[in-house]
């Protein structure tokens, strides 16, 4: 029989009513859930899977999962494996990977030298080699909502962040522009090269930790009653964290708006928007 196995930041759930891990796979750190002997227990080390293999079993990644998924229906069944962070990406994100293969957008938008950022799921092993000027490269393919694209990084570019560059990763990307010319001698023509450089790049998961400074919710006046007050004061309550929170209300239009703080309400960013369901309009903000 073929079973499919969820991995997390190499933590393992396994249905033992299913599978039986022999007894030496069950000597590493496991948390059982039911406390108990365990209808389910949740594994920690890269040893569960060696002994999946002893046992003749196929691992299987959550990427390599819904990437079956897409193979076969087309689509997501399960959902984008981005869909998790899509308060970070309309935040946060200024390009998508079908636009960085457009070096005339690249050129208008970002030849002064600013920053761009963009995400990724790494979907294959990078290949790696060394040039003929000794100097070690990696080939890496990223997926997003639009498409794919190729990224050939060089040298240091390279040795800093491939180790980021493993298969089914999620990534946040900050970038530049290395403008590169030279003269033609045929041509005599000058020719201007634009290589991108990256300047950042973490696992997605880290995103909310590393870029949230405040939240901001913005609600219409006229939406503004008791319940949702009492609603939002519960939801704050749970989300409890360390970034700063603000209120914004707005008349229809966005012809009057007012902010409002109180500096010892702060959340946590990710819990409170998986949390937050309010039964009118609103807009989330992430700064």
């Amino acid at each position: 029989r073929n079973f499919d196995f969820f991995v997390d930041n190499n933590i393992f759930c396994l249905f033992e009513n299913e599978i039986k891990i022999v007894k030496p796979y069950l000597e590493y750190d496991y948390v059982d859930i039911y406390g108990n002997d365990s209808s389910i227990q949740i594994l920690k080390g890269k040893e569960i899977e060696k002994g999946l293999s002893d046992m003749g079993l196929e691992y299987k990644s959550c990427y390599e999962k819904i990437k079956n998924e897409k193979e076969i229906a087309g689509f997501y069944i399960s959902g984008h494996p981005l869909d998790q962070f899509k308060s970070i990406i309309d935040n946060y994100v200024t390009m998508d990977l079908e636009n960085l293969k457009d070096e005339d957008l690249l050129k208008r938008k970002f030849i002064d030298g600013r920053p761009f950022s963009f995400v990724g799921i790494v979907t294959d092993e990078p290949k790696s080699g060394i040039t003929k000027n000794d100097r070690e490269y990696g080939s890496v393919t990223l997926e997003d909502y639009k498409g794919t694209w190729n990224w050939t990084l060089y040298g240091e570019d390279w040795t800093k962040f491939k180790h980021l560059f493993e298969k089914g990763k999620r990534l946040y990307l900050k970038a530049k522009l290395n403008v590169r010319s030279w003269i033609n001698k045929e041509t005599k023509q000058e020719v201007v090269k634009c290589d991108i450089k990256p300047i950042e790049i973490f696992y997605l998961e880290d995103s909310y930790a590393k870029l949230c400074q405040e939240v901001t919710l913005a609600v219409n006046i006229r939406d503004i009653n008791m319940e949702l007050a009492n609603t939002l004061k519960q939801l704050l309550k749970e989300a409890e964290g360390k970034v700063p929170f603000s209120l914004r209300i707005y008349e229809d239009g966005n012809v009057f708006y007012s902010d409002f703080f109180n500096f010892s309400t702060k959340v946590d960013p990710e819990e409170f928007i998986k949390i937050l369901n309010l039964p009118i309009n609103y807009e989330l903000k992430l700064s």
